[in-house]
């Protein structure tokens, strides 16, 4: 029989529901358990998936990017040059068609929701763990005692380790930043009109983790409320 004081470490729970995007073609793409990792958690999971989505997000971009030469072209037609309104008027009966057809609008809506519900589960993680490297930093500096050589000396590794730990916070926003430029892109695209204005850039100062942990939690309140607010 064990004793009731036995230290025991709880593990993280695997969430029942795995974060999912469904992507235009109606396909879902779901993020994956790496036990290779760790015991996977709501944050591995995330990442994971974020990591996956990337690449296929540069595929959309691409084509809506040929979507643009398409209503570029529409407008361009009207140079009276070319004979203008002739082909005007065959555009524009047209366009709108091409544009459906080359990527369907619905889909599309439901790939940048989930999207950006996927990116608010990020920017949540990062601002637990930025939580509590805050909490951290006040315990260093109300601990100073330069009397005491090792503990200074335990002190100064607890601040370099501090600094990786902030390095590691902005290297995990990379990818989120540049899901974010790509989302906005599909958002003009797909003509979606939001309820406020979402950031297409996330930086912090990696030396002050308090206003670093102020900025996210601003950034991830308002991807919120885009997401409780997504038009339908």
């Amino acid at each position: 029989m064990s004793d009731s004081s036995t230290p025991c470490i709880n593990l993280p729970q695997v969430p029942k529901k795995l974060p999912t995007v469904k992507l235009p073609t109606g396909v879902d793409l779901t993020g994956y358990a790496d036990i290779s990792l760790g015991t996977p958690s709501k944050c591995s999971l995330t990442f994971n998936l974020l990591a996956q989505l990337a690449p296929l997000l540069g595929v959309l971009q691409c084509l809506s990017h040929i979507l643009k030469i398409i209503i570029a072209l529409k407008d361009f037609a009207s140079n009276p040059l070319l004979n203008g309104p002739k082909l005007l008027e065959a555009m524009k009966k047209s366009w709108k068609d091409i544009v459906r057809i080359a990527i369907p609008q619905i889909g599309f809506a439901i790939t940048i929701k989930g999207t950006m519900q996927l990116i608010e589960d990020a920017l949540d993680c990062l601002v637990d763990q930025l939580q509590s490297l805050v909490e951290f930093q006040e315990k260093i500096e109300t601990n100073i005692d330069d009397s005491n050589p090792i503990l200074t000396e335990s002190l100064n590794c607890a601040r370099r380790n501090l600094s990786i730990s902030m390095n590691n916070i902005q290297n995990s926003l990379q990818p989120i930043s540049s899901t974010l430029v790509v989302i906005t892109d599909l958002i003009k695209m797909a003509e979606i009109k939001l309820p406020v204005e979402i950031p297409n850039k996330i930086s912090i100062n990696v030396k002050d983790p308090a206003g670093s942990l102020k900025i996210l939690k601003d950034i991830r309140d308002t991807i919120g409320e885009v997401n409780n607010r997504f038009p339908e």
